[in-house]
């Protein structure tokens, strides 16, 4: 009874031991998922060597930075992309905004210029379209880089960038209207502002200095609701 005891009672000390020791790794939070960890410390040294910054991998490959010039690696560590670009997004959905000589463009996961690097400004595909920026205008293009809605409408104020059911604002001259994924005009851009309460509804607001602001509602189709 007694070295049964003792056997189990240093059993237990010893998963106790384990278990203090792996909590004990220097595996910051942050790194918590982290692939690179997984690799052997030769490596992971040379990594640190190599570059300025590394990110964790999306979609299968890691951005990495030395001295400004931006280029991908796989979970082995291996250059997939070679650093030629200015700047670069993670790659999502199999794509990445770039970035070379001041414009912006799309590559693929094999470094493929999908979309070449033609515009001023490129946000992230929301439903299969990218907003893009030309010469002070915006407009959205497709993942194979054609021009689905002309870059015609204000850039600066306008809350753009992400479609939602097929549905976006779009600022032309200032003033607010809705737009879908043709480009074609849903509600025209008459209101100084649209908001989403969150419930389906969109609200196109009317300003005024001198009395209350007047408020129009629409379904998310752009069907009008009344005021």
């Amino acid at each position: 009874m007694k070295k049964f005891e003792f056997s189990s009672f240093l059993l237990i000390s010893c998963n106790i031991l384990l278990a203090v020791c792996a909590c004990g790794e220097k595996k910051s939070p942050i790194d918590y998922g982290n692939p690179f960890l997984d690799l052997p410390l030769e490596k992971r040294l040379e990594l640190a060597k190599k570059y300025d910054d590394i990110s964790k991998p999306y979609d299968g490959l890691a951005r990495v930075d030395y001295k400004g010039k931006i280029g991908f690696i796989d979970k082995l560590g291996e250059v997939v992309i070679p650093r030629i670009y200015d700047n670069a997004d993670v790659f999502i959905d199999g794509l990445a905004c770039v970035t070379l000589n001041g414009k912006c463009g799309f590559i693929d996961k094999s470094g493929k210029v999908v979309v070449p690097c033609v515009y001023d400004d490129a946000g992230s595909f929301s439903e299969g379209l990218s907003c893009v920026e030309l010469n002070g205008k915006s407009g959205f293009i497709d993942k194979s880089g054609k021009v689905v809605v002309p870059c015609m409408y204000d850039v600066y104020g306008s809350p753009r960038t992400y479609f939602y059911n097929g549905f976006i604002y779009a600022n032309l001259n200032g003033k607010y209207g809705i737009i879908d994924k043709s480009g074609k005009v849903v509600v025209k851009a008459v209101y100084d502002w649209f908001d989403y309460p969150g419930v389906g509804i969109l609200v196109g607001i009317m300003s005024n200095s001198d009395a209350p602001s007047i408020y129009h509602y629409y379904d998310v189709d752009g069907t009008y609701l009344g005021r």
